[in-house]
């Protein structure tokens, strides 16, 4: 679905460029850098524990697993949710990811 949105916005863009509207020209590329990272980058880390997938320092008895993403580590940008439903229902039912 992604490289659908791309390639229809890349073609937008190029309409604005052939007919000189360089405002709809930036939309687009910014458009397509965004839809672009979503592809290369679909996770995001954890803003609470940085990536780390714990709390406190490591091996003590402070130590535990971060609540926010529940010990991943990382979880998926908005774009991706709201773009990739079906692959977000997925990996929460256990049908999709790295162990499947």
């Amino acid at each position: 679905m992604f490289r659908f949105i791309i390639g229809i916005v890349t073609a937008i863009g190029l309409i604005c460029l052939l007919a000189h509207a360089v405002p709809g020209v930036v939309v687009c590329a910014g458009l397509d850098a965004y839809f672009t990272s979503l592809v290369i980058f679909p996770m995001r880390a954890c803003v609470s524990c940085h990536g780390r997938k714990r709390h406190g320092r490591e091996n003590s008895a402070n130590s535990r697993r971060c609540w926010t993403c529940k010990g991943h580590g990382e979880y998926p940008r908005w774009g991706v949710i709201l773009l990739r439903r079906d692959v977000i229902a997925r990996i929460k039912a256990g049908e999709h990811g790295r162990n499947f």
